[in-house]
């Protein structure tokens, strides 16, 4: 899907439970397409909910992606370029108006 322009979204970063993938699998997916040269198409978003109304919320911080998970990407070989293109260039082209 990345490969024909879709943006693949790994959500629930920081999330460790038997409903979702790992931190370790998701670090895995991202590697993965970044060595397929698809980082420009890789969005990541946090579990932190807060307070969730009908769900229950969690406590995972909303910094964990950026505390935790973003050093295990540059542990699996991510570069800055890399980092800054999947936090902040690929949303903010997503959600620009062309």
């Amino acid at each position: 899907m990345a490969r024909r322009g879709a943006y693949v979204a790994l959500d629930h970063v920081g999330t460790e439970d038997d409903e979702h993938l790992t931190d370790a699998e998701r670090v895995a997916l991202v590697a993965e397409l970044a060595e397929a040269g698809l980082t420009g198409r890789v969005l990541l978003s946090a579990g932190a909910t807060g307070v969730a109304k009908g769900h229950p919320g969690n406590d995972t911080p909303y910094s964990r992606l950026l505390t935790d998970f973003v050093p295990l990407l540059k542990d699996k070989g991510l570069g800055e370029d890399d980092v800054r293109r999947i936090l902040v260039d690929n949303p903010r082209d997503l959600l620009s108006v062309r």
